[in-house]
């Protein structure tokens, strides 16, 4: 027990210092993405239904009650992927557990009180970690807590509104469920089964997880009747949680794989032709590329972390030139370098690339020609099989990069197992280099870059979100409550003032027309049109909006009475009735 307590103290000093820079240093009441604001209009919804219904409630609904201004749009200025439209009401398109539970904390605690399941689960997920390393490498048990929790993206999605904090939680739990299970029993798999549909709940691309595990179990454990047994109550415990879900969502969006995922199958089925299916293809490339490589520095800086972690893979199954893949690694470990200098200085983009931001797995590729042989555990080739096929199939099937991010979000359910697995791979290297202390070296240094980029995107948050507070506390000091604009992600933007003012969007100058009659037909009498920039307009992707909306307006029958500028993007424009 003695043992087990420094750990544990450092799991809750790491998840105290989350919590300090999610309430302290972080500013309140704004959002890093798109997503986590949708979640949290959706929570404000739930609560103001008094946990009744799940749609969620349209402020401007009196006056649009088709819905034709709705203002959550995504970039797509469809309302397809976030939001759906079912006998007039709109349901969100994100998976309903997470939001719903955070309602509870929402309504305890206030606006703090939705990071209480992101930062627990990294509670959670710290001693997990512990715990299954002790299992597997218990010489590097407290070095792994240290890693997940200061040098992996936990570190940043810990502070975020989101639910995949949870997800690694749960996935985490079900990996240690299976190494650990030193007494097989039937009812410990009908558990894990359950588990892993209601991971299922929280992530629906963990459902990979899910079909991949026990396949797995099935080809790696000896084939006799207690694990054909206990593989028949992993699938039946899934089936009893994941039911409820697919009945849930073919209720709702009439697709049983939920709503996002179906306009993943709908984008294979479309392929009529060669061309389509190269074009799919090519795109499906691309993403795949930009989930592994992507450290958001340069084209060229992507293409030679490619080059070196092909060149290291390749030389690692040959097992040959020890020297050249020495060589290699310390070239990879200087482009690391470079990766971290470049997002720690000057960091204006999201990473997506694992690589880059966990750079120390390249150690994995290193022995992976040793991984695959026979002299290793059981529990080690569960791990590595489930792992690998997740990230590699996740990889291929995800239908984007994920946007806004810290590193792929699509692959972080098996982050953990990641990290014990590189940290496993060091240990081998450990036991059979003649140079030794250099691996370790350079394994030190990948998890010092990897530290100083979570840094990186904490900062990233940090800007983005002070950005975000200057714009909505002059948006909630405007005395107008009606607020419209042609920037799909405005009114997500100002997630909090969604249920204080009536947001709108218009897509172009017939639909601020037609809003604009309504106001005059309602007697609207004042509100604030919210306009790019002119920097912003000239850049060519915002062509389509360089119509004037003054003249639109004032021929309605309003004058401008004040116009703020409020950052570099955003123009604040204070209209009243004149007639």
């Amino acid at each position: 027990m003695k043992n087990r307590t420094l750990p544990i103290l450092i799991a809750i000093f790491i998840t105290l210092l989350y919590g300090y820079l999610t309430i302290y240093t972080l500013p309140s009441n704004t959002f890093f993405t798109m997503d986590n604001s949708i979640r949290f209009i959706h929570v404000q919804s739930i609560l103001q239904n008094n946990f009744k219904d799940i749609y969620i409630k349209y402020p401007g609904e009196h006056l649009d009650p088709n819905f034709q201004f709705f203002p959550i749009r995504p970039p797509w200025k469809t309302l397809d992927l976030h939001i759906f439209i079912k006998n007039q009401k709109a349901y969100s398109m994100h998976p309903i557990a997470f939001p719903f539970l955070s309602t509870y904390f929402y309504k305890l605690f206030g606006y703090n009180g939705l990071y209480l399941i992101p930062i627990l689960s990294s509670l959670v997920s710290l001693i997990l970690i512990y715990l299954l390393a002790n299992k597997i490498i218990p010489q590097y048990s407290l070095f792994s807590l240290l890693i997940m929790g200061l040098c992996s993206p936990l570190f940043f999605y810990s502070l975020l509104f989101w639910e995949y904090t949870l997800s690694i939680m749960i996935s985490l739990l079900i990996f240690y469920l299976f190494c650990n299970n030193k007494a097989p029993s039937k009812f410990l798999y009908l558990f894990i089964g359950i588990l892993l549909g209601i991971n299922s709940w929280i992530r629906i691309e963990t459902i990979i997880l899910s079909i991949i595990i026990p396949f797995t179990f099935y080809f790696i454990y000896p084939k006799n009747t207690l694990n054909t047994r206990n593989v028949i109550f992993l699938i039946v415990g899934f089936t009893l949680s994941i039911l409820p879900l697919i009945l849930y969502n073919h209720w709702l969006y009439g697709s049983a794989i939920s709503a996002h995922n179906k306009y993943v199958i709908k984008n294979v089925s479309d392929v009529q032709s060669i061309s389509s299916f190269y074009s799919m293809l090519h795109d499906k490339l691309i993403n795949f590329y930009r989930l592994w490589f992507n450290g958001a520095v340069s084209r060229i800086n992507n293409a030679i972390l490619f080059i070196l972690t092909f060149a290291i893979f390749l030389f690692s199954i040959v097992q040959k030139y020890k020297k050249i893949l020495l060589f290699l690694l310390i070239l990879f470990l200087l482009n690391s370098l470079y990766i971290c200098y470049r997002n720690y200085l000057h960091c204006i983009t999201f990473i997506t690339g694992l690589i880059p931001v966990v750079p120390y797995i390249i150690f994995i590729l290193l022995v992976i020609k040793k991984l695959l042989q026979d002299n290793h555990t059981k529990y080690i080739k569960f791990i590595l099989f489930s792992s690998l096929s997740y990230i590699l199939f996740t990889s291929i099937i995800a239908d984007s990069d994920g946007g806004n991010q810290w590193g792929p979000r699509y692959l972080l359910s098996v982050l953990p197992i990641l990290i014990i697995l590189s940290l496993y791979s060091l240990s081998i290297i450990k036991s059979s280099s003649s140079h030794p202390k250099i691996y370790q070296g350079i394994f030190f240094l990948l998890c010092l870059f990897s530290f100083f980029i979570q840094c990186a995107g904490f900062n990233l948050l940090f800007q983005g979100k002070k950005s975000q507070l200057v714009q909505l506390k002059t948006l909630e000091n405007i005395k107008s409550k009606v607020v419209v604009s042609y920037s799909f992600g405005f009114s997500t933007e100002n997630a909090s003032l969604f249920y204080k003012k009536h947001f709108f969007w218009v897509k172009d100058q017939d639909s601020l027309e037609k809003l604009l009659s309504l106001f005059v037909k309602n007697k609207i009498n004042n509100f604030c049109f919210v306009s790019f920039d002119e920097s912003v307009i000239k850049k060519n992707k915002y062509k389509s909006l360089r119509w004037n909306f003054n003249k639109i307006i004032k021929e309605k029958g309003y004058k401008l009475n004040n116009k703020i500028f409020v950052s570099s993007w955003y123009v604040y424009n204070e209209f009243s009735y004149s007639l």
